[in-house]
């Protein structure tokens, strides 16, 4: 029997830790708002099928998540709480884990400042209704570990190593726990498709399993988002929250989906996109990069720390002062009436300067940073913006509000963390030399 190590005791120990530590907040965590509904739906139709048939007709296609909050909510309180406490730790840890180098060497400090991290810069709203609420946290949380169990043999492949029987089992249950969730099923299915196309790109094998695994988990995804219940939700909430949804067209919803996206991000993750432009835009300077590259990486660190600074100013002055032309003008997306969707002068200026800025970071963290872990970083990255795109594209955006952005928020941190790891070694490199 193999020895555990240190380092091993330490992570197992942090993780412990970890554990305790969202028990604790997990505390309070009771029934409410549609745990409550999904409870009584269950008592009335006695059983797991016949819930599962009318969730499936009024609600939506989630049964696989769903179905197993209503499973535990018929155990005590405690159990739900536990298990909640161990998918959070469990969502830190291999988030970690797809930052850290070979070597794992920063493994323990960067999960105690991802707990850190995400207890302060997540929001209060957001914490509240996308982690300790569970009708949203068998989703967004348990969704985004499902997420990190699935792609995860595509990522080994993808650098060369070998998979065990237990990576590929845990990767089927993730796939098809996440395959119920419409943010979390396309991240797994693009990020597991790319990785897969740059390894067959080296002339690598793929394993059959994994064209398996990914069509398995596009028809799990197709068949829960055109259940009968969804249809029907998205008309009830049309009919609430935009009336006038089915007479916008398809480039309508997508110009909303756009900027509804690009005004999230600046006034919910500048918080962590100035951090992560910042640190970006100082490997690309330290290398030897031609200074065309070096100038075009100061675009996205400028624009985001100003982002971040103008939204500390609007916190703080609360007076509706009248905005300065340059900020009127760089940084102010258009709010959409529920009636019309008609993009002013500015809107439109903020939307290329925001895409731009978003999309030059991308190419810098998966070119110029890192090119080989930049690949999986920048898919992570290009995937914070997606996630939130899609629900964009819904009347129910409305009724979602900030939880819409827990996942990408994460994605964000991971990309932070790994910067800082990428920073360090080089800083290393540069005393070594």
């Amino acid at each position: 029997m193999k020895k555990i190590d240190r380092g091993q005791w330490r992570t197992l120990l942090c993780c412990v830790g970890m554990g305790l530590g969202f028990f604790i907040l997990n505390w309070p965590l009771v029934d409410r708002y549609d745990d409550l509904v999904f409870r009584s739906m269950y008592e009335q139709q006695n059983g797991l099928l016949g819930w599962a048939k009318q969730y499936a007709e009024i609600w939506s296609g989630r049964v696989i998540t769903h179905g197993t909050m209503v499973l535990l909510q018929r155990l005590p309180n405690v159990c739900f709480q536990i298990v909640n406490s161990v998918f959070l730790s469990l969502m830190i840890f291999f988030g970690i884990r797809y930052t850290e180098d070979a070597k794992g060497k920063y493994r323990n400090a960067f999960m105690i400042a991802a707990f850190l991290l995400f207890l302060f810069v997540f929001t209060q709203d957001m914490l509240i209704y996308a982690v300790f609420w569970k009708a949203a946290t068998v989703l967004y949380v348990w969704g985004l570990v499902g997420v990190f169990f699935g792609i995860w043999p595509f990522y080994q492949t993808y650098l060369g190593r070998k998979n065990r029987i237990v990576d590929y089992v845990l990767a089927c249950i993730g796939l098809i726990y996440c395959s119920n969730f419409e943010q979390a099923a396309p991240i797994a299915i693009a990020v597991a498709a790319v990785l897969t196309l740059f390894t067959l790109g080296r002339k690598n094998k793929v394993p059959l399993i994994h064209y398996a695994m990914i069509s398995g988990t596009i028809v799990l995804l197709l068949i829960s988002v055109t259940a009968k219940g969804n249809a029907e939700r998205t008309l009830s909430e049309a009919l609430l929250y935009m009336p006038y949804y089915d007479s916008f067209s398809f480039g309508d919803k997508l110009l909303f989906s756009i900027n509804y996206t690009l005004r999230f991000l600046q006034e919910q993750w500048a918080i962590l996109l100035a951090p992560i432009s910042v640190i970006a835009g100082i490997v690309v300077w330290k290398r030897k990069n031609a200074w065309s590259v070096k100038l075009v990486a100061l675009f996205p660190a400028l624009y985001y720390c100003v982002v971040y600074l103008i939204g500390k100013q609007s916190k703080i002055y609360t007076d509706p002062i009248e905005p300065q032309k340059f900020e009127k003008y760089l940084f102010t997306f258009t709010e959409f009436t529920y009636e019309r969707f008609e993009l002013m002068p500015e809107g439109v200026i903020s939307m290329v300067i925001g895409l731009t800025a978003f999309i030059i970071l991308f190419f810098l963290i998966w070119l110029e940073v890192s090119p080989k872990k930049g690949l999986l970083m920048g898919l992570f990255f290009l995937a914070s913006f997606c996630d939130i795109a899609i629900l964009g594209m819904s009347p129910s955006i409305y009724a979602s509000g900030t939880r819409v952005g827990f996942i990408a928020g994460f994605l964000f941190l991971m990309v932070l963390l790994w910067l800082v790891g990428v920073a360090l070694e080089q800083l290393q490199e540069d005393r070594a030399g």
